[in-house]
């Protein structure tokens, strides 16, 4: 849907039929509800992109060949015969309060159904800094995974460096989430090898070590 829609100084008061192409005198043109789709022998997908604008005239604010969409959506179905699908995701940090977000999910990494064919996919961030709830070094976070007719297998991981929590309640000079599974089709399986605190320190609990049981 679009609201309030105004195209060159015209409000458009209906939802556009899909690929209604409008003339932008002096630019180009625009599309709204692009709707492109595509069949194959074992496959199938739609694209939706709401706006979008070509420019194919000279003009002074931007060069011919600018390619602008607004609200872009894809859907694919695909027919396969793949042991299983991969699912999940990383990300640094989050803060929560209530049910508002102060911080969402740095450096977000998402595990795609399909895997990565055994590429490594990365997002990081230099800094997350939210006083005095958090304040974080680099954080970086990856995404891989293979999947053939016999195995799904995949990996996300999520390191912080140099973590205050709570005004020094928590730091940690590196804290590292690694997350694997693996079906066979039949099976599941799933680690946390490679999980890991370098230097952890919890205010008034010496007790606590780098070494740390799961769920502490």
């Amino acid at each position: 849907r679009l609201a309030r829609l105004v195209v060159a100084g015209v409000p458009i008061l209906l939802v556009p039929a899909p690929n209604t192409r409008i003339d932008l005198a002096g630019f180009g043109h625009v599309i709204l509800n692009e709707q492109i789709s595509n069949f194959g022998s074992a496959s199938a997908e739609l694209v939706v992109n709401m706006i979008h604008v070509v420019v194919t005239l000279s003009n002074p604010l931007v060069p011919v060949g600018t390619d602008i969409v607004v609200a872009h959506a894809k859907s694919e179905l695909v027919a396969t015969d793949i042991a299983g699908f991969l699912d999940g995701s990383a990300y640094g940090t989050t803060v929560k309060v209530g049910s508002a977000f102060l911080s969402g999910r740095s450096a977000l990494v998402v595990q795609g159904c399909r895997g990565t064919n055994g590429a490594v996919e990365t997002n990081s961030i230099a800094s997350v800094v939210l006083p005095p709830h958090s304040s974080t070094g680099l954080v970086t976070n990856t995404a891989s995974g293979v999947v053939n007719s016999t195995s799904a297998s995949g990996e996300t991981t999520s390191t912080v460096e140099a973590l205050n929590l709570l005004s020094s309640l928590l730091t940690v000079d590196l804290v590292r989430a690694d997350a694997h599974s693996f079906t066979d089709g039949n099976t599941f399986t799933f680690t946390h090898v490679g999980s890991r605190f370098v230097n952890l320190s919890v205010s008034g609990f010496p007790q606590i070590t780098d070494d740390v049981p799961p769920n502490t």
